[in-house]
Order: C-alpha cells, then structure tokens, then sequence
C-alpha cells in the first residue's frame, strides 16, 4: 500500500496545520535459511501539510444579488469544510466544498480540498476529476494542483501519469520541491526506473539535506543496484538524522530493518541482529501494521541467532513472530515460519 504526501489548501484565516502519520510496508524474509535475502522492501511516509491559499479569481465568479452575503457564504462553509476533513469527517467536507462550489464554481482551494476528501476515501475518479477542474482557474501555486494529482495517480497505481504530473509539479515551481523529487522517485522505483529514483531522490536531497524518507528509499534502490555499501551509507544517514530529532519518526524504525536485511544477506549477522532489535516496536499502542512490522523483524532475528548459533534464541523470536502472523492474518508466512519451527526442533 502507498502512502503518499497530499496538501491541503486553507483560505487566509485558517492557521497553517501539519501532521504526521508513517504507515510502514514491511518485507518478509525468505523461510529458508539457505535462501539469501533479495531487494529490501520500500517504506513511504504519508504527511499531510497545509499550505497558503490560492488567490480566486474575481473576474470568473458569476454576478450574486449580494455579493459580500455570498462571500460569507462561501468562506463560512470553506472553514466547516476544512475543520470536518482535519477532523477525519470526509464526508461533511464533502458535503460543505460541495456548496462554496456551487455559490463559486471557480473556487479553486474547494476543488483541490474535496479532492484530498475523495482521495482519502478511495473515489479516485472523483478525485482526478476534481483536481482537472482547479486546473482551469487562474491562480498562483499550479504546482500544488499537479503535485496533489500525481499523488491520486501514484496511489492508483497509474505510474507513468504520476511522473508527468510531478514533472508538472516541479516546473510550475511547486513551493515544496523535495516533496515533488520524493514522489516522483518513488513512482520511478515502482516502474523499476532505478538510476531515475536515484537522480529524484538526489534531487530530494539537494532540496532538504535532512529529508530521512528520502535517504530511506535512496538506500532502498541502492539494493535493486546491488550496491549495497551505498545502501549502508544511506540507510545510516536516515537513522542519524532520526536519531538526532526530538522525537524520531517510523522511518528510523524501518531504517534500521532494512539495513539489518542488508547485513543479513552480507552474512555480518551480529550486525543484522543488533538492527533487528533496534527495529521492533513493541513498546508502540499495538496496531496491526506494528504487528506485521515486529512479525517480520523477529522473523529475521531468529534467522540471524540461528546461523550465529543461538538456537534458544532464533525460537523464541520465531514463536513471537508465529503468534504475530495469526494475529494478523498473515496466513502465508505464518505457515512458513510454522514449518520453519519444524525443521529447527
């Protein structure tokens, strides 16, 4: 599942708003140990940021009895709408773009906001449809409009259409260019375009040294290469970074589980169990994405005991890892590390 960056416009008496939100894709490892690790899996963060609001314009609005009443309006119902969709209420924002559009159907901000609103419930026609109409009005920051369609197209799976809007994105000067690098990269490494996602990831990184995802899934492309040293550097530079903020993200978690692959494969198994430990999060509210993230990790920190010979360790890491996958539903893998179990009693 993709998690993607969407920006949300505000109209000029809305406070700016940010928050974080990292939903991990975790990478099984392979059941057997004789079975070398392949490409480590990549790890997206979903942000949401709010931005200025876009200047409407005046001319294209259709002629009220009362205008100023009508602002009101349409102001009024801009605010409700954004408070719902900050609030999770998707369907009240709807509802309330719905009508600042229909007292001002130019009103760009609405059409991009309610299709954020349709994006987050999935109505990706809806929400395409929406971002092309702001795309008809005259205002300054175009680059968010592309930026916020690619990312409903990345989210759909529709790659080749995401980059174009990026590429939109970053020659109308989008006003956060890392982001634009970072998604674009990311939907060349879904096509398997890696010296792309590297050039996009770089570019990222030119734009916000400390960008940690980007560092992330830079080292995540690195090991399609093969070029698992960078890989090294890169994923070290992310938990650096992390490490070194107030409170670190998800991404320093999954940092140290796709180095510890790294060093599994390369056959340094003390470092790969030192990372695997670093990696769980067992101390986080339980959810189920951390479930099957723990699951994974224990999974390859038993592999990594075992060839270092602690064998009371590698099964106690793979009955947790057992307990977590039927937890989850993960019925594949928790048949394979079921027969695992078996082989090693």
């Amino acid at each position: 599942m993709l998690n993607i960056f969407r920006q949300q416009s505000v109209n000029p008496f809305t406070r700016f708003k940010h928050w974080l939100c990292s939903k991990p894709r975790s990478l099984s490892i392979a059941p057997d140990l004789r079975h070398s690790l392949s490409a480590i899996g990549v790890v997206f963060a979903v942000t949401a940021l709010a931005s200025p609001t876009y200047a409407r314009d005046i001319v294209t609005r259709p002629v009220l009895p009362s205008p100023q009443i009508a602002q009101l309006a349409t102001d009024d119902y801009f605010e409700r709408a954004y408070y719902y969709f900050e609030h999770g209420s998707l369907q009240s924002a709807l509802s309330y773009y719905s009508r600042v559009l229909s007292l001002d159907p130019s009103y760009a901000e609405a059409y991009n906001n309610r299709a954020n609103a349709h994006a987050d419930l999935r109505q990706y026609p809806e929400a395409i449809a929406d971002f092309s109409e702001a795309l008809n009005y005259d205002h300054p920051d175009l680059g968010l409009i592309y930026y916020n369609r690619g990312n409903t197209y990345l989210e759909m799976g529709r790659y080749d259409e995401a980059i174009a809007d990026f590429s939109d994105a970053i020659q109308n000067n989008y006003s956060r260019m890392a982001l634009a690098y970072y998604n674009r990269g990311n939907a060349n490494l879904s096509l398997g375009r890696y010296y792309s996602a590297i050039d996009d990831f770089n570019q990222a990184i030119s734009h916000d040294s400390d960008y940690v995802q980007a560092y992330n899934n830079r080292g995540s492309t690195q090991v399609y290469l093969e070029n698992f040293a960078d890989a090294i550097n890169d994923y070290s530079t992310a938990i650096d970074l992390d490490q070194a903020r107030p409170t670190p993200s998800p991404t320093l978690d999954q940092a140290h589980y796709n180095r510890a692959n790294i060093y599994y494969q390369l056959g340094d198994y003390h470092r790969a169990v030192t990372d695997y430990t670093a990696a769980l999060t067992l101390d986080s509210p339980g959810h189920a994405s951390d479930k099957s993230q723990n699951a994974d990790v224990l999974y390859g920190r038993a592999l990594a005991s075992m060839f270092l010979g602690d064998r009371s360790a590698a099964l106690a890491d793979l009955d947790q890892a057992i307990d977590l996958y039927n937890q989850t539903g993960n019925v594949e893998w928790y048949q394979n590390a079921q027969m695992l179990r078996d082989r090693w009693q």
